[in-house]
């Protein structure tokens, strides 16, 4: 029932006496909510029949994760944490307590009048003004309350297409990786690496006035914002934008992953070494001497733990000679002492293949929602993303992350890439076209 606000806000007789016995009680004359939350709401979903027909239907939402902010300074509800995509705005149950047992009313969405908030379910679609009286009539607040739902499904994945750049076209074999929030392409002419430098949105290329051995764009990590580069002997550093040489002589045949601290390499026995300066190399410690380092297509990843915000995990991933699947070790590193002895560790299928990555032509991994994500070429064709939850132990497909729509997947060579907005970044060796894709949750702050 409506009533107005003249009437709703009249004063309250102040105390009453209990004809059964001397006792007198008091009325407050407090007026403010102290509690709100939601109790109940549908979101509407979205599933696919044996035939292939779509069809929708609510389903009841947990609701008691989504906390709301109380601002009594400037009368204000409302949830930072959104709802999630198709939740039924217009059919909200909520609870709301006031203090000293406070009336809460509801105004209107079409008229100047206020109705108590009752079982009934309340329309937040809009802001919706709440107003609370004090217990003995004297005093009123109002509120504006806000429920906050996205307006995006989380986990469809937008592609933004960037036209071909010839640039590009005319590379071989390719490496795109991230620092300091720009992103450089290192790629092979054929007898040189070459640099190119993206703007933002890689609508532009910048090509870098840095040329590097023809296998440079294979040895080429990222540390603490700083891009390191094994050019022949030379070990380069990339910082700010400027390049340095780290070691004109460095004792390492290859450059394979790097964490914060330290970088990682092959010696020229094909053994694991490490280095927190790029000068001196260690020897690394292998729980399995005979199993196989990856040779070619090399990947790494480097992820801090959930658990312990100075541990990261670094796994280094890609083709070993004669292996028909992909193979794969794994590191821990101490972000607060380098020097901290771990051992790498084979991650071993155990002679079970039925989640193993095959060994394909470019094999290209990526950290990406704190999993893995790859992708590789068969038959001069780019493969749909194969996704891994464990650390590269198993590897499935995934339909959640999806190539874009309008690739052009017949290519010899390609790059691949996640930036810091969390943006995937597809380069085609064969056009110089460049696809930039994000799950919209990866955009909510």
């Amino acid at each position: 029932m409506f009533i107005s606000a003249i009437a709703m806000t009249m004063p309250l007789t102040s105390c009453m006496h209990n004809d059964n016995d001397d006792d007198e009680y008091s009325f407050s004359g407090d007026a403010a909510i102290t509690t709100f939350y939601l109790a109940g709401a549908k979101q509407l979903m979205h599933t696919t029949s044996s035939t292939g027909e779509d069809s929708t239907y609510y389903e009841s939402l947990t609701t008691t994760s989504y906390k709301f902010n109380i601002d009594n300074i400037n009368g204000k509800i409302y949830n930072n944490d959104s709802l999630p995509y198709g939740t039924d705005a217009a059919h909200i149950l909520v609870n709301v307590t006031a203090k000293s047992s406070g009336y809460v009313y509801l105004k209107s969405l079409t008229a100047d009048e206020y109705y108590y908030v009752g079982g009934d379910s309340i329309d937040f679609s809009q802001p919706r003004t709440m107003r609370v009286v004090s217990q003995d009539g004297s005093s009123w607040r109002d509120y504006e309350v806000k429920v906050n739902i996205h307006q995006q499904d989380g986990d469809i994945m937008q592609w933004h297409h960037s036209e071909a750049n010839s640039d590009i076209a005319s590379l071989g074999g390719m490496k795109l990786i991230e620092a300091g929030g720009e992103m450089y392409l290192f790629g092979s002419n054929g007898t040189a690496t070459i640099v190119m430098k993206a703007n933002g949105d890689a609508t532009q290329w910048e090509k870098q006035e840095i040329t590097l051995g023809n296998d440079a764009w294979q040895n080429t990590v990222e540390r603490d914002g700083n891009i390191y580069t094994l050019s022949g002997t030379t070990l380069l550093m990339l910082s700010n934008g400027t390049w340095n040489t780290v070691s004109d002589n460095a004792p390492i045949a290859r450059l394979v992953a790097a964490g914060s601290k330290l970088l990682f390499g092959y010696d020229a026995d094909n053994k694991l070494v490490a280095s927190a300066d790029g000068t001196t190399w260690t020897a690394e410690t292998m729980d399995d001497d005979g199993a196989p380092l990856p040779t070619q297509s090399i990947s790494y990843v480097a992820q801090t733990l959930k658990t312990t915000a100075n541990i990261e995990r670094i796994t280094i991933i890609g083709k070993a000679e004669g292996e028909e699947y992909i193979q794969a070790w794994s590191r821990l590193a101490d972000n607060t002492d380098a020097s901290t002895p771990y051992v790498w560790t084979y991650i071993d299928t155990a002679g079970d293949y039925r989640y193993a990555a095959t060994a394909l032509d470019g094999f290209t991994a990526i950290a990406y929602d704190n999993t893995i994500i790859a992708t590789a070429l068969k038959n001069g064709k780019l493969q749909p993303f194969k996704q891994s939850r464990d650390n590269a132990i198993t590897w499935k497909a995934t339909d959640s992350l999806p190539l874009p729509d309008d690739i052009d997947t017949n290519m010899e060579t390609f790059a691949m890439a996640a930036d810091s907005n969390n943006f995937i970044w597809i380069v085609s060796g064969n056009t110089g076209e460049v696809w930039r894709g994000r799950l919209n949750r990866l955009s909510w702050q």
